[in-house]
């Protein structure tokens, strides 16, 4: 597998990241409950040190930032993809 740049994809910059998502009909008020409750926990101090530890950097967000960031990276590597011509095998 060529590297990135070797394709003449340059400048890319990703990060790793993971999120809480729920099913696609959950509710407005879960979604802000679900949202309140883990930021609360990703602001306590000694849970954002344990995390940092172990390599991870808490960043919380709303169900509305989240979306934003997958439906861009989802078009960035939807790009990448097609100018590439990446199948899978």
């Amino acid at each position: 597998i060529a590297p990135l740049a070797d394709l003449g994809v340059s400048n890319l910059n990703l990060d790793v990241w993971t999120a809480l998502v729920g099913p696609a009909n959950l509710s407005k008020a879960a979604q802000a409950r679900l949202n309140t409750e883990v930021s609360k926990i990703i602001r306590d101090a000694e849970t954002r040190q344990k995390l940092f530890n172990q390599g991870w950097q808490a960043v919380g967000t709303s169900p509305e930032g989240l979306t934003s960031r997958i439906t861009s990276e989802a078009s960035v590597l939807g790009d990448i993809i097609t100018s590439q011509g990446i199948k899978i095998d």
